[in-house]
């Protein structure tokens, strides 16, 4: 759409950091009951010729998001061309493997049915915002860590709404540090760090990219978690350079800590051992590898996280 047209009043920012918005509006809609109840009525008879293959949800959320950005109701009988906008906007984050449903759902298209021609410029623009938020990361590292999260469904990139005529606007991050875990729009370096540093602990992404050597520990608990586990796990880890992830899986629940020291892993060892004793906590150490080490949640969310989910199947 022409700047002069709906948008003019959105001048200011550009196109991605206004997608980022975009899709924050769209969540607290889904979010909120409230706000779900009040989503566009929409005529989809309007914008089915220009989207043949959208879901009318889709359509609904995205209206309602611009509608809430711009403090009006946008009408294709005001907007001709609103149609069009929506349905072009809808195919390209669909060939990109994230749309707004997927998104709401922490779902993705499936990395096998993405063609080739986007899987390619999706790994290409991933790994050049990878570098924009670690500027020492190089660039052959960048393209492999993209091709990883993409493939295993932890990346995917919400293509900019056409806001302003802009000759090239960058795409949105997407990043989850696991499948099941809700999508993170990145607006930072902040907001990667939970999932890179899950999944390559092995590059100090806080300090300057550089490759380090990992030291895994892998630690089984025996007794029921609880806040005593919690505090005998946390006292165990002291002061200790670590980046740590958990699973609760078949009820059993595991710690794995990658230390970037043998010292400080052989400090961990010795201090899990003093304070399970004292606090009469069963624990049981267990070899550990890179792969079990990212099937965890970051830190200790995973035991937390497992809880709240069988809370609401319950």
């Amino acid at each position: 759409m022409e700047q002069a047209g709906p948008f003019e009043r959105l001048r200011g920012l550009d196109n991605q950091a206004l997608t980022l918005r975009l899709f924050e509006n769209i969540n607290s809609f889904h979010a909120v009951p409230r706000l779900r109840q009040k989503l566009a009525k929409i005529a989809f008879a309007e914008f089915e010729s220009q989207v043949p293959h959208a879901m009318e949800r889709d359509v609904a959320y995205l209206l309602s998001g611009l509608n809430l950005m711009l403090g009006l109701a946008l009408s294709t009988r005001d907007h001709p061309g609103l149609a069009r906008e929506l349905g072009e906007f809808l195919r390209r984050c669909d060939s990109n493997g994230l749309s707004i449903h997927h998104f709401l759902t922490r779902s993705a298209k499936d990395w096998a049915d993405i063609r080739p021609k986007y899987q390619e410029s999706s790994r290409a623009e991933l790994g050049r915002e990878l570098t924009k938020c670690f500027p020492a990361l190089e660039v052959e590292t960048a393209d492999l860590c993209a091709g990883y999260l993409l493939a295993k469904a932890l990346a995917r990139l919400v293509p900019p709404f056409s806001f302003h005529d802009e000759s090239h606007s960058r795409s949105v991050m997407a990043l989850r540090a696991q499948p099941d875990l809700s999508w993170n729009l990145c607006a930072g370096p902040a907001d990667a760090l939970a999932t890179v540093e899950t999944h390559f602990p092995e590059i100090a992404w806080r300090k300057g990219c550089r490759s380090r050597s990992l030291s895994l520990v892998g630690v089984r608990l025996l007794s029921q978690f609880s806040p005593k586990t919690a505090s005998v796990l946390k006292q165990a880890l002291g002061q200790l350079d670590h980046i740590s992830t958990s699973l609760v899986q078949n009820r059993r629940r595991t710690l794995h800590t990658a230390f970037f020291s043998e010292m400080d892993a052989s400090l961990f060892k010795f201090n899990l051992h003093h304070h399970a004793t004292l606090a009469g906590t069963l624990c049981d150490l267990f070899a550990l590898d890179l792969e079990t080490f990212r099937s965890g949640y970051p830190g200790l969310s995973g035991f937390v996280e497992e809880e709240m989910r069988q809370e609401t199947n319950r």
